[in-house]
């Protein structure tokens, strides 16, 4: 199966307490990167917490409150960092190979007190370092200098970009009103499409784009397991008191001990619960329903409509639109989780929950030495 490399970046404004609508949008559009600005991250957050099935996260986080870069690369990436820094620009940088190309990504983030001089001095030193081991530059962030505004800090960013033979690709509004949320390259031709998606659990919109690599798509590696669940527990308690483990008692040699429990063992659970592969893939998220995705629609239709009009009354029909569909998501997925808790016992609800990645999984795989036995 071939696949297009699909870009995203969005300012999530406090990314803990919202990982769970960044895992919505990266199972529902299928990203392999997301990059993340303002992540509001600290170092008393492990990194276990912002994990995501499928995904490898990188981030840099600002040691006073607030700030913070990072992204989302997909597991299937060899994905390295070239270098971060938290001090004088918020940025991270990093590389993933497609196709024997390199795609170096920069992730950036620019305090609206920031002196722009300053920090486009910077950016220029990080973009023309990352431009000579790069196949294809992607720079993503929030600068907060608005091109849709004829300003002294837009068009220094513009002379910048035009000096290094780079290009930025977003056009539309990334908040209700101006262009902040930018997406620079630096081969224009590579890019197939660039959109702008409203986005309800932040200020800023989503901006993404797609990459004319083309890659194809790893098979989903295969797991091992045991189905415990249909052992029939009197006919396994009667087998394992028929076990001669008294022999145990007649063997001096301590590995030797330990060789015939285990394979006594090994060979009783084998009858019982044999070992099955499965490949399990991402899961979905079943509170977004046909009505919910149809609100969207609505919702970011009038979000377009009030940022080419401009007027009033539009504003205030995408404004109840948006407050509307949260509050529907909000409601279908608390009704969700309220039938899987009515109808689940306690060990199906917890394998429910953990196959919706609502609570962490050790992901523990059975070790080599149960998986087979020594005949």
């Amino acid at each position: 199966m071939i696949k297009f490399t699909k870009v995203a970046h969005i300012n999530v404004r406090s990314l803990l307490p919202k990982l769970h609508r960044i895992r919505d949008v990266l199972y529902l559009n299928n990203y392999d990167v997301l990059a993340l600005s303002e992540t509001w991250l600290s170092g008393d957050i492990r990194d276990v917490h912002l994990s995501i099935d499928g995904y490898k996260f990188i981030h840099v986080d600002r040691d006073a409150r607030g700030g913070g870069v990072g992204a989302y690369v997909r597991n299937c990436f060899d994905c390295r960092i070239i270098g971060s820094s938290s001090v004088d620009i918020e940025q991270i940088w990093f590389s993933i190979k497609v196709n024997s190309k390199y795609l170096v990504f920069g992730v950036v983030y620019r305090p609206p007190r920031q002196d722009y001089n300053f920090f486009l001095d910077k950016l220029e030193n990080s973009l023309v370092s990352n431009a000579f081991i790069s196949d294809i530059l992607i720079c993503l962030g929030d600068l907060n200098i608005d091109l849709l505004r004829c300003s002294t800090a837009s068009s220094s960013l513009q002379l910048l970009l035009e000096s290094l033979s780079l290009e930025q690709i977003v056009t539309e509004p990334t908040t209700l009103t101006s262009l902040l949320d930018l997406i620079i390259v630096s081969d224009v031709l590579a890019i197939s499409s660039t959109s702008v998606y409203e986005c309800d659990f932040s200020d800023h919109d989503l901006i993404t784009c797609t990459i004319n690599f083309e890659r194809r798509v790893a098979e989903v590696p295969a797991k091992f397991y045991r189905d415990l669940n249909k052992v029939d527990s009197d006919a396994f308690a009667t087998c394992l008191q028929a076990l001669p483990l008294w022999r145990i008692c007649a063997i001096h040699d301590v590995d030797d001990k330990v060789y015939l429990l285990s394979d006594s063992l090994l060979k009783l659970f084998h009858l019982f619960a044999p070992v099955k592969s499965a490949r399990f893939t991402r899961p979905c998220m079943p509170w977004i329903t046909d009505n919910i995705k149809l609100l969207m629609c609505l919702r970011d239709k009038a979000k377009r409509k009030y940022k080419h009009t401009c007027q009033p009354a539009h504003y205030n029909y995408y404004k109840s639109l948006r407050n509307y569909t949260t509050s529907a998501i909000r409601r279908e997925k608390r009704a969700y989780f309220d039938f899987v808790v009515r109808s689940c016992n306690g060990g199906i609800l917890w394998k429910k929950l953990r196959s919706l990645n609502i609570i962490s999984s050790n992901r523990l795989s059975i070790p080599r030495a149960l998986l087979t036995w020594r005949k």
